[in-house]
């Protein structure tokens, strides 16, 4: 039996990541900080995690089983359940920390930072010459329920380190299917609402894995995100308003560019580039040239198979 609780509570789910998995708890069991307690909560997987996690003898690593029907904030729901650290990070599976991830987001903490986060380096499969090699990762202003309204999701799953209590404030993690690839986001804003102490430290404590199954740019993240946004609308003045619907215009022109939808694109970032935000708009008017630029060139093959 368990007799006195960890500082940290590290929660892992997981669902077929067994080629990742042991990595990822490797990174943990190597933190430079070791007062935690390590959380693995499977989707009944199919392949050899349970063997994986068993093959550990460290008695601060638990295993737990859960059927989650796609929804992965059931997982995490459960592991804050079992958590009985003053402070939750999450992982995923397939990704890992640096061996002073804990100890980093600890010293922040020190200082009454209340949520702390950091970029995540970019692991490829194949490597390739151009590329972001980092998550897009900021320090949000203060207020910073408006500064996520408004300019987005800076903050990486797996980078994640913040009070317990907080979680509990908002009654955990949003389960509803309509927001399933969003759920960390609308939980960032939630949180906010009882605390703006969150720190970025700007130097990346971690690497998230960038493969087939989380690649998946057909899927259309705007509408979930879109549904999150909408969710806190009515929070914010008719000015900031209009601002958080440049973001998801911005988003449209991305998902619909991916799809070699330029034109719908154009417009879209046509929207996006009122956004008063400079960042915002450099990136529009960017994705705007590159739109038209795609779209003239389709036009010319259009016309070349035709003519």
């Amino acid at each position: 039996m368990k007799s006195s609780s960890p500082a940290v509570s590290v929660i892992i789910p997981s669902y077929n990541c067994s080629d990742y998995l042991k990595q990822a708890i490797n990174s943990v069991i190597m933190q430079s900080f070791s007062d935690w307690e390590l959380i693995i909560v499977d989707n009944n997987s199919e392949d050899n995690t349970r063997e994986i996690v068993e093959s550990y003898s460290d008695l601060r690593i638990s295993f737990f089983s859960v059927k989650n029907e796609g929804i992965i904030a059931a997982s995490r729901n459960l592991g804050l359940r079992l958590a009985r650290g003053e402070w939750v990070a999450f992982l995923d599976a397939d990704d890992l920390w640096y061996e002073n991830k804990l100890d980093s987001c600890l010293v922040h903490a020190s200082k009454g930072y209340e949520v702390v986060y950091h970029p995540m380096d970019l692991l490829r499969s194949r490597s390739k010459w151009f590329f972001r090699r980092q998550t897009k990762t900021w320090q949000v202003d203060k207020p910073v329920f408006k500064d996520l309204l408004i300019r987005g999701n800076p903050i990486p799953n797996s980078s994640i380190f913040l009070k317990r209590s907080l979680l509990e404030k908002i009654g955990h993690i949003d389960e509803e299917p309509e927001i399933v690839t969003a759920e960390d986001f609308n939980t960032w804003i939630q949180v906010s609402k009882f605390t703006d102490q969150f720190i970025c430290h700007h130097i990346s404590l971690g690497s998230y894995r960038l493969h087939g199954s989380n690649m998946s740019s057909h899927f259309d993240k705007t509408v979930p995100l879109a549904k999150v946004i909408y969710r806190h609308l009515d929070s914010l003045n008719k000015d900031d308003r209009r601002k958080a619907n440049a973001l998801l215009a911005y988003v449209r022109g991305q998902n619909l560019m991916a799809h070699k939808n330029y034109e719908k694109a154009a417009h879209e970032f046509s929207f996006a580039i009122f956004s008063v935000h400079w960042g915002l708009l450099v990136q529009s008017f960017l994705f705007l040239c590159k739109c038209n630029i795609f779209k003239y060139f389709h036009r010319q093959k259009s016309n070349s198979s035709t003519g």
